[in-house]
């Protein structure tokens, strides 16, 4: 019996349809080096590689994660050294994010540890998993600071970098303070806000059901990856920004983040007239000495 037209076009869709649900939509999520995603930045100029240098004297290090990933990181130590900043970037970007402030930061007295997350710049792997093994990787570079000098480490983390840094202080109290940027409270909440942002709607069911295949293509679980919940476990000193502006990560969540910290000590600085990506170019001069203040 021939199959009509009509038919073939049912079934031809019907795959297509099935292989965006189970594979190209939440790849888009967890696969840093998406083709679409490096096509999209290759047209825009922004692929710029992964070998960029933090700082002239930084020094390559590299540890083993859990899973067999080779994570690398680079160190940078100060000449009067008074405390460690472990700084995590955000995604789809690498740890140069920081190369502009590294050597204001030298010269203030703290040693910079700059971190590739996994799939990352010169690290291996092929997903992020927004903290759920990102947190376990910073853990490895904090041992590695614990017998390198007995100095306090904090944390400074930008946009996905926020979200790890505030999971890696619910886990690791070795970490002893924090600066978290521009982040989000809820892992599916972020998703959808994006979807609607490249679609134009809300499909909430859709990115509900991505939101788990990337935890069977990545291997973690996607469902507890909230940012909100490991702030009730934060005891240490916090310094939470968010620009006014930002449309990617609205800054009600990082307010939501802010409420549901457990430690006392904890501010919350607004940047007007700032985006996602520009909190430093909009804080200007006046931010940096806020954060220096509160790193002193």
């Amino acid at each position: 019996m021939k199959m009509n037209k009509k038919g073939v076009v049912i079934i031809v869709l019907s795959a297509a349809s099935l292989y965006l649900l189970c594979f190209s939509l939440p790849k888009l999520i967890v696969q840093i080096h998406h083709p679409i995603i490096q096509l999209a930045k290759y047209i825009k100029g922004t692929n710029n590689g992964p070998r960029q240098q933090v700082h002239p004297n930084e020094r390559i290090i590299s540890r083993t994660s859990s899973d067999g990933l080779n994570i690398t990181a680079s160190y940078v130590q100060s000449k009067q050294a008074r405390k460690n900043i472990i700084l995590v970037h955000g995604i789809r970007s690498t740890k140069a994010d920081f190369s502009a402030i590294a050597a204001r930061m030298l010269d203030s007295g703290y040693n910079l540890l700059a971190i590739d997350l996994r799939a990352h710049g010169l690290s291996e792997g092929k997903y992020c998993t927004f903290g759920a093994k990102e947190k376990e990787d910073i853990s490895m570079f904090v041992d590695y600071l614990t017998t390198e000098n007995n100095l306090p480490i904090g944390i400074w983390g930008r946009s996905l970098g926020g979200a790890v840094a505030l999971q890696s202080m619910a886990t690791d109290k070795r970490i002893s303070f924090g600066i978290i940027e521009s982040t989000f409270s809820y892992f599916d909440k972020i998703c959808k806000d994006y979807f609607k942002r490249y679609v134009g709607f809300r499909l909430d069911w859709l990115v509900d059901f991505a939101i788990w295949r990337t935890g069977h293509l990545a291997q973690f679980n996607s469902d507890i990856e909230r940012p909100k919940e490991s702030c009730q476990r934060i005891t240490q000193k916090i310094l939470m920004v968010h620009g006014q502006d930002d449309s990617f990560i609205s800054m009600n969540y990082g307010k939501d983040n802010f409420d549901a910290l457990a430690t006392e000590q904890k501010e919350f600085l607004e940047i007007p007239n700032a985006g996602h990506a520009n909190l430093w170019q909009r804080g200007g001069e006046k931010y940096f000495r806020k954060v220096f203040d509160f790193i002193h």
